[in-house]
This record gives C-alpha cells, sequence and structure tokens, in this order.
C-alpha cells in the first residue's frame, strides 16, 4: 500500500493526528471504500460531511 496524506478539517481547522490516528482513519475508509462497487480505493478519497 502507497503512503497517503491523511487529514480531518473541521471548521477551517486540521485536526492533528498521531500516526495511529492517521492509520486507524486510512483503514476504516479504505475499508468502506473496498466494499462498494464500482469504486476504485487507489485513487483520491475525499469524504465531506456538512450541514444542510
Amino acid at each position: 500500500m502507497e503512503d497517503r496524506n491523511v487529514s480531518i478539517t473541521i471548521s477551517s481547522a486540521e485536526v492533528p493526528m498521531n500516526p495511529f490516528v492517521k492509520d486507524l482513519v486510512e483503514n476504516v475508509v479504505l475499508g468502506l471504500v473496498k466494499a462498494l462497487k464500482k469504486t476504485d480505493p487507489d485513487g483520491e478519497i475525499v469524504i465531506r460531511i456538512g450541514k444542510k
């Protein structure tokens, strides 16, 4: 697996994460994406959750 840049931004502020948390977030998101049909987990993954 290639190295990925993992970041979480809330209200324009980046959330500090140690290597363990970065790996955890990466593995959880990749696991979700791999379970979806017609997705490319090797590409860039962007998830945004905002107010309606």
